[in-house]
């Protein structure tokens, strides 16, 4: 039983501030992204986005006044947001199973050109 309280603060701290590692890592990647490449690739932005994302959901969990909590429409607006959240993860899983099951080729062909795109 000791062992458990130890470890519930540290736990309650995680679970209070889950929400900044993602967007830290969004944040992470953008800026390394954009040493890497430049600011000019336009896929990069969705990163910056994200990470905004995330923290905008850190910040209104963590200063929402708890009467707030109470009202039927912020329970319905928490239920959509879960389920778009939801709804996304599982469109982004299917596509990436769909892309490495394709990855490699079943057939080797005798091809006499490759075209690699996005190679610069």
């Amino acid at each position: 039983m000791e062992k458990n309280k130890m470890l519930y603060p540290a736990w309650r701290a995680f679970k209070d501030n889950f929400l900044l590692l993602p967007a830290g890592l969004c944040f992470l990647y953008f800026f390394m992204s954009i040493s890497y490449n430049s600011i000019y690739v336009a896929q990069i932005w969705i990163w910056l986005v994200a990470g905004g994302f995330f923290l905008c959901l850190y910040l209104w969990k963590r200063f929402q006044p708890e009467t707030l909590a109470a009202h039927k429409w912020y329970r319905v607006i928490r239920i959509t947001l879960r389920s778009v959240f939801l709804a996304f993860t599982a469109f982004f899983l299917v596509m990436e199973c769909f892309i490495v099951a394709n990855l490699f080729p079943s057939e080797d062909g005798d091809l006499d050109y490759i075209i690699i795109l996005g190679a610069k």
